[in-house]
């Protein structure tokens, strides 16, 4: 038994969440329908080097570590994490003429948060494998969409599926789910945009969204991942270029030895005094002088 994961900044609808010992169960009683893989790319996952390595383990040593599952209404067995390990296994069964292959599992408590179960899944992965930010942004938008969690927009999604990630992350994801809900089907390899180039491109389509539909077409023609990141690099040439560059006015005057620069929402005061050495009590009569005479002239 478990409490609810701390990693999320909002509890969980249910006050405990429970995972029951391992069993052992036929392969093909596992099913992966109910929720979808946080992998983008599945196809690419399962004819992997990494998934050859794994079966060679399998092969090996076994299963030492058990796949997890849920009920589902019909009362079959759902995958919840462990799609790689399940995949291999299935292909070993496959390779070798296995009859009656088996996995080892664990089994969720019934009536599980359904939110839990998403979480269950993206943590696996975050721990063992990694997620791009295009997986991350994906699976936050189809968990969205989710009859389950219909009370819940993206953004708290987000919130609740990666917080065991830091605050920054959490944001770059969300600047992913912009660039995915603006592009949609355009963009054709979500899982192989870097960091950097899509948080810029995301920045720039908010600065310009007008530009949105030809960068979406650009990308519907992109034959692979290598072509979309110089689209993306075009566009983001492209629009530097078009955005001009908003300056600040300011005003910039000397009062003895005293220099104050004044923009928006900016005063700076500088002189050659230690401010670090003044008392905090003067420097908080001196400040509400300054904001008295602001206020009232």
């Amino acid at each position: 038994m478990r409490t609810p994961s701390q990693s999320s900044d909002v509890s969980p609808d249910q006050s405990v969440y429970r995972i029951l010992r391992p069993r052992v169960v036929p392969l093909d009683q596992i099913h992966s329908s109910d929720l979808p893989r946080d992998r983008l790319d599945l196809p690419g996952q399962a004819g992997s080097a990494e998934m050859q390595a794994l079966k060679a383990s399998l092969s090996q040593r076994g299963q030492r570590v058990p796949v997890t599952v849920s009920r589902d209404q019909q009362g079959r067995y759902q995958l919840v994490s462990g799609w790689r390990r399940l995949t291999a296994l299935q292909q070993l069964a496959e390779e070798q003429g296995l009859a009656d292959p088996m996995i080892t599992a664990r089994l969720t408590g019934i009536g599980a948060a359904r939110m839990e179960l998403y979480i269950d899944m993206v943590e696996s992965n975050l721990l063992h494998q990694g997620l791009s930010f295009g997986e991350m942004a994906q699976l936050a938008l189809t968990a969205s969409a989710d009859p389950a969690l219909s009370d819940l927009g993206v953004g708290e999604v987000v919130t609740r599926l990666y917080g065991a990630l830091p605050k920054m992350k959490r944001s770059y994801i969300r600047r992913f789910v912009y660039l995915l809900q603006v592009l949609g089907d355009g963009l054709r390899f979500p899982h192989k945009i870097s960091r950097n180039q899509g948080v810029a491109v995301s920045r720039q389509l908010r600065n310009n969204p007008e530009t949105a539909e030809d960068l979406r077409q650009s990308l519907s023609q992109c034959p692979n991942e290598t072509t979309q990141s110089a689209v993306f690099a075009q566009y983001l040439l492209s629009t530097r270029v078009r955005t001009p560059q908003k300056t600040q006015p300011e005003r910039r005057f000397h009062l003895g030895k005293t220099h104050v620069t004044g923009r928006m929402g900016e005063c700076v005061i500088r002189r050659d005094t230690d401010f670090s050495r003044i008392d905090t009590a003067v420097l908080s009569r001196a400040i509400q002088a300054f904001e008295r005479i602001l206020q009232n002239g």
